[in-house]
C-alpha cells in the first residue's frame, strides 16, 4: 500500500470512528510446529491502541508473551490489510519466523513490523526490527524460489530533501531475512529496480509542471541508476541536477548517496 493510500485510510477511519466501547481482540496465525498470537485493545474512537501483546507458542510450548511498550498509540497493522500477524519461514532455512505489523496512523504515517526469529540455544525468540516510514512495504517472491523478500523503498530518504509529505521519493529498496539479519539484496533484481526508474521518470514532469521541489526524485532516480550501475546515466542525472539546484547541492547529494551505499561498482 502506497503513501497516499495509507493517508486515505487514516482519514478514512478517523471519520467513520464512532462512540463504540473499547474493544479486545485477538489475531492469530500458524506454520507447522509455530503458532502466534497479537492481542490489543482499541480506544473508543478506535483510533489508538493499548496492550499490545505477542504470544509465541512451538511445538505447543509457550516460549514468548511480551508487550510492546515502546508501540504505544501505534495501530495494528490489520487496520491497513485486515492481517497484523503472519508465521511464514522468511529465510528458507524450514523454521518459521512471527511477522507482527504495526502502523502509527496519521498523515505522516509510518508502517513498521516486528520479525520474530527462532534462537535454538535459548529455545527462545528474539526481534529483528523493519522500518519502512510511510512508504509501506509488501511480501513478495520476487523470484519465485527460496525466500520471499520484503520490498519496500530507502527509508534513510525520507524527509532528507525538504520535500512535503506528498512529494516525497524514495528508490526500492528490497531485503530479504539472512542470518538473523536483514540483508540488502536490491541489486539482485534488475529488473524491479528498471521498473521502479520507469515510474520515477514518468512522474519527473508532474514535479517540474507543478514546480514543486525536484531534489527528492531526481535523488531517487540517480539511486536507482547506481543500484542498476548504469554510469552513463549517473552522469546525465548529474547534469540534470547541476543544471537545476548547482554545483553545491550535487557535491552533497553524491556524498549523500555513497554513506548509504549507492555507488558505481567496478
Amino acid at each position: 500500500m502506497n503513501r497516499a493510500a495509507l493517508t486515505a485510510l487514516a482519514t478514512t477511519l478517523a471519520l467513520a470512528a464512532g462512540p463504540a466501547a473499547a474493544e479486545a481482540k485477538t489475531e492469530t496465525d500458524s506454520q507447522g510446529a509455530v503458532k502466534a498470537s497479537f492481542s490489543y485493545t482499541s480506544n473508543k474512537a478506535r483510533t489508538q491502541y493499548k496492550g499490545l501483546w505477542v504470544d509465541i507458542e512451538r511445538g505447543g510450548a509457550l516460549l514468548l508473551r511480551t508487550t510492546l511498550p515502546r508501540y504505544k498509540g501505534f495501530w495494528p497493522g490489520g487496520a491497513l490489510d485486515n492481517s497484523s500477524v503472519a508465521v511464514r519461514d522468511l529465510d528458507a532455512d524450514g523454521e518459521p519466523e512471527v511477522l507482527v505489523k504495526l502502523y502509527s496512523g496519521g498523515a505522516n504515517c509510518c508502517l513498521s513490523a516486528l520479525i520474530y526469529r527462532y534462537r535454538p540455544a535459548t529455545n527462545g525468540y528474539s526481534p529483528v526490527r523493519l522500518d519502512t516510514g510511510n512508504y509501506g512495504y509488501n511480501l513478495k517472491n520476487l523470484d519465485r524460489k527460496g525466500p520471499p523478500e520484503l520490498v519496500s523503498n530507502d527509508v534513510r530518504f525520507q524527509g532528507a530533501f525538504g520535500t512535503v509529505t506528498a512529494n516525497q521519493r524514495a528508490p526500492i529498496r528490497i531485503l530479504r531475512l539472512e542470518k538473523g539479519r536483514l540483508a540488502n539484496v536490491t541489486a539482485s533484481f534488475p529488473a524491479e529496480v528498471r521498473k521502479d526508474l520507469r515510474q520515477l521518470r514518468k512522474d519527473y514532469p508532474r514535479y517540474v509542471r507543478g514546480k514543486a521541489n525536484r531534489r527528492g526524485i531526481l535523488a531517487a532516480i540517480v539511486a536507482d541508476q547506481l543500484t542498476l550501475n548504469d554510469s552513463d546515466g549517473v552522469v546525465r542525472t548529474f547534469q540534470r541536477i547541476e543544471l537545476v539546484y548547482g554545483r553545491e547541492f550535487s557535491g552533497r547529494l553524491k556524498n549523500f548517496l555513497a554513506r548509504r551505499g549507492y555507488k558505481l561498482r567496478n
